[in-house]
């Protein structure tokens, strides 16, 4: 009797394991599969350990074949058009959850590809329709076939890939990682460059909105209250180079690391330091400061955004005009411009006496909070 017991536990490990395989009328197949609920038009089921929540027509299933080897078989439809069999549906497959997905550019330098990539991530973000994008880069390297970007977009944990190469002609095509197949694609006119790829990447977002996975109302609804409120955080990373106007040049930078959160509020720490030639004094002069910063970022048309903030920490200058003495600040509003990645700074040094900083820099971010 125990040995029984036993071996109807094992069998029902291992169809756990094995998942279920949904097989559709074209012939593709999903597997790894849960099916939770088959309803009188509709099969919902998740793939592996991911949150999303899939949802396919009943009357595209063949049949589901579940780990523990037993089947459900399904009638075909009751007409058939040879000439479109194996094509992917007219429409996109609706999905009940959170949609992870990654987009992988190439065909270009790694300057544009990441501005183009940045771009479409930060648009299909303020749709609400997407949980967060994911690189599939270290996974996956140069031109690669829609297989490999399969098991790439199955490492990284994300449902859909859009690929987009942009040697010569743009192509767009938007990968569906648990259904195994090319949703849709589309060739695009034109070669991008550093100046139109906002241009671009709009043509790209249009045809994913459109192609692309279409979400449940209701979970619609629920992610643009939650955009509307802002949500979710990223890391930023910000290194200025700090020249101040003539006739005095520094030599002199600073490091920024924090966090954004939601609409952009963010807070970071600063690290200031370097040495000062003052070409009117003729004297060496040397400066070093560590402050908190806390701000709001307000974004503008075309990707520019105005940053302002207020820091407080310690900063002590030492100046050839003051004889070499020591001024020390510990409040300093700032003021900074920021176009994509390179950012212009002013910021007013308050303590002892007046001063301030001009900076212009490269400010890196996440792309997975909710604008």
């Amino acid at each position: 009797m125990m040995k029984k017991v036993t071996l109807f536990l094992l069998a029902l490990l291992c169809s756990a394991a094995l998942g279920d395989v949904i097989t559709m009328q074209d012939g593709r197949t999903v597997e790894n599969a849960a099916v939770l609920k088959i309803g009188t038009e509709e099969i919902e089921y998740r793939i592996g350990d991911r949150p999303t929540l899939y949802s396919v027509k009943k009357s595209d299933v063949a049949k589901i074949t579940y780990g523990d080897g037993t089947e459900d078989l399904f009638d075909l439809p009751a007409k058939s058009d040879p000439a479109t069999a194996g094509a992917a549906p007219d429409t996109p497959a609706a999905v009940k959850g959170p949609v992870m997905a990654s987009v992988y550019v190439t065909g270009v330098n790694s300057m544009i590809g990441g501005t183009l990539s940045k771009a479409i991530n930060t648009t299909l973000m303020k749709t609400g329709i997407y949980e967060g994008m994911e690189s599939i880069d270290k996974h996956v390297s140069g031109t690669a076939s829609d297989a490999q970007l399969i098991n790439a977009g199955k490492q990284a944990g994300v449902g859909y890939v859009f690929a987009v190469n942009v040697a010569g002609q743009i192509s767009v095509r938007i990968i569906d990682v648990g259904m195994s197949a090319v949703m849709a694609q589309v060739s695009l006119d034109g070669q991008i460059t550093a100046v139109n790829a906002t241009g671009i990447a709009k043509k790209i977002v249009d045809f994913i909105l459109k192609e692309g996975p279409q979400p449940d109302p209701e979970i619609m609804a629920l992610s643009e209250t939650k955009t509307a409120r802002g949500g979710g955080s990223d890391g930023y990373f910000t290194m200025t180079w700090l020249p101040v106007a003539s006739p005095v040049y520094w030599a002199a930078g600073s490091l920024q690391a924090g966090w954004v959160w939601g609409k952009g509020k963010f807070f970071g720490f600063e690290l200031v330091g370097g040495s000062i030639k003052d070409y009117l004094w003729e004297g060496q002069n040397d400066v070093a400061g560590l402050n908190l910063n806390l701000g709001n970022v307000y974004e503008l048309p075309n990707e520019f955004k105005l940053v302002y903030g207020l820091s407080a920490g310690f900063w002590a200058s030492a100046s050839a005009m003051d004889a070499y003495g020591v001024n020390i600040y510990i409040l300093a509003p700032f003021l900074r411009f920021r176009y994509q990645f390179v950012e212009l700074s002013n910021k007013l040094l308050i303590g002892n006496g007046v001063s301030y900083q001009l900076g212009i820099g490269l400010h890196f971010e996440g792309t997975k909070r909710f604008r």
